[in-house]
């Protein structure tokens, strides 16, 4: 998390020095992209950042290591995705379209996200425990 708000910082003293709404319109960029960082890299050092967020509310079974693992892709996924878009809204000629995505858009499909997962982990958890009934 330290590389998110570093990066955060260095961008935000650059754009105010250099006086440039350029540069603070990278912010999203930059933050997507921090985000991807830290959570590809703990995909090749685990646990998984989703793991460890997830292990701090329960104790999680080699099941539920995988399914963090697999989350931790998607939300890789997401983060490509998004700062492509926030890239692209940047040097659009409108600067509404800029705004209204960054602003409005990738926080509200960051909720349906999390919702979506929140849905499917109930899902999976009362399938296994079902499965292990059945055992």
């Amino acid at each position: 998390m330290k590389i998110i708000t570093i990066s955060g910082i260095a961008l935000l003293g650059f754009a105010t020095f250099a006086n440039s709404e350029l540069a603070l319109k990278f912010y999203p960029v930059v933050i997507s992209s921090c985000f991807l960082a830290v959570f590809a890299y703990s995909l090749y050092n685990p646990p998984s950042f989703i793991e460890v967020i997830a292990s701090k509310f329960e104790t999680l079974d080699e099941h539920g290591k995988r399914y963090t693992r697999t989350v931790t892709k998607v939300w890789c996924g997401f983060f490509i995705i998004n700062g492509l878009i926030a890239t692209a809204t940047i040097f659009h000629p409108d600067p509404v379209v800029w705004l209204t995505y960054n602003g409005l858009i990738s926080y509200l499909l960051m909720g349906i996200l999390m919702a979506v997962e929140f849905i499917i982990r109930k899902f999976q958890k009362a399938k296994n425990k079902s499965n292990e009934m059945a055992d």
